[in-house]
């Protein structure tokens, strides 16, 4: 697998803490951004998927320390706040939030809400 440069995705925005006057950078990437670079697994058997997972994460080497250091931030279009999702990376004290936008909520997905 090629290693793909993760640093180049997404938008930086600087993020101005009202009560400290302090700044930092939340980077925004999008889930399909995100698919783009890296793809998906295209198997059916997930029983075997630890090895296309190592080698995905090789390619994530000095963009995080860990996929714990990453916020994901889903929402149906309707619902969909980019402030929402950023304040959610800086509750998780986290510099990347990838957002993805989910199909609207009377899509019958088998799934009760």
């Amino acid at each position: 697998m090629e290693k793909f440069n993760l640093k180049k995705l997404g938008v930086n925005y600087t993020v101005l803490d009202q009560d400290t006057q302090e700044t930092e950078t939340i980077c925004v990437i999008s889930s399909e951004e995100i698919r783009s670079v890296v793809g998906e697994y295209v198997g059916t058997d997930y029983t075997n998927i630890g090895p296309h997972i190592q080698e995905v994460l090789k390619g994530f080497k000095g963009f995080a320390r860990s996929p714990y250091h990453i916020t994901w931030y889903a929402a149906t279009s309707e619902k969909f706040e980019l402030s929402q999702a950023i304040i959610a990376a800086r509750r998780e004290k986290n510099q990347i939030v990838i957002t993805e936008i989910l199909p609207p909520e009377e899509l019958d997905n088998g799934f009760k809400r």
